[in-house]
């Protein structure tokens, strides 16, 4: 095994089993692609049902990659101007096997009036956090060959409920939502201690100029090119991170560039 090698299992184990640590924010480079995800406020927001599935690897070439899987799946219900979604995340992350797995149902209520609505969303979600002791790899074991003097944590597997709210308000063209992640900061630690997780804030907006259009089934204007300039701000702890990007969409592929 090599020394830098070596250097990065124990940086990994620093990094996801320290009494203190602060895990990172999961997120995808094209969010917008879940909106879900993003906002529980967009549930039922499509036209029809909607199915979103998404999946990220980062840095895939190195020992316990970052890997995260999203399923989301939404309904509009427009009699009762609600809308309903289902949110399953998997993220995977380390050499030790560092696994979140949650399940979240999520609710919105739209309200209208003449030119603009707005969707008002609330998400409450199971988490369930574990890793494999056996995998990690510590400083003593190395300098002496020896069993690791580190001890074990109080748990291999923790479990939490997880809950968010946000809003939407929308035009035709244009959106801007608001959303809180973690509201009941819950306790991530394996070690019995305090370690809530902070509340993740973001605001995120859109405008949708079309390239051309034309008259659809019900006599509506119907683009089917259309550029959609975005933003997403974030904010959790002491950390900040804004996203800015554009898509170009000609239905029906899209494509999209950001700058973070």
């Amino acid at each position: 095994m090599s020394f830098m090698r070596k250097v990065f299992y124990i940086s990994l184990f620093i990094l996801f089993v320290s009494e203190n640590v602060k895990g990172q924010a999961l997120q995808l480079s094209q969010f917008y692609a879940t909106p879900t995800f993003l906002n529980p406020a967009f549930a039922g927001s499509g036209v029809c049902a909607r199915l979103n599935m998404a999946y990220r690897d980062q840095w895939p070439s190195i020992p316990g990659a970052f890997k995260t899987s999203v399923i989301a799946f939404d309904h509009a219900i427009a009699k009762k101007n609600m809308g309903l979604g289902f949110l399953f995340v998997n993220d995977k992350a380390g050499s030790g096997g560092l696994t979140s797995t949650s399940f979240a149902g999520q609710y919105s209520y739209q309200i209208t009036y003449r030119t603009w609505a707005a969707n008002f969303g609330a998400e409450a979600g199971y988490v369930m956090r574990y890793y494999d002791y056996s995998k990690f790899l510590f400083g003593d074991q190395i300098a002496y060959g020896t069993a690791t003097s580190v001890s074990h944590p109080v748990a291999d597997h923790i479990h939490y409920f997880d809950f968010a709210s946000g809003a939407v308000v929308f035009t035709k063209k244009t959106w801007i939502g608001f959303a809180a992640h973690n509201l009941n900061q819950p306790n991530q630690s394996f070690y019995g201690n305090d370690s809530k997780l902070p509340i993740l804030f973001s605001i995120h907006a859109g405008t949708k100029f079309a390239l051309n259009s034309e008259k659809g089934e019900f006599g509506y204007d119907h683009a089917k090119s259309f550029i959609t300039p975005v933003i997403n701000y974030r904010h959790e702890n002491k950390f900040d991170q804004l996203d800015i990007g554009c898509y170009y969409t000609h239905l029906p592929l899209s494509f999209g560039i950001w700058y973070r």
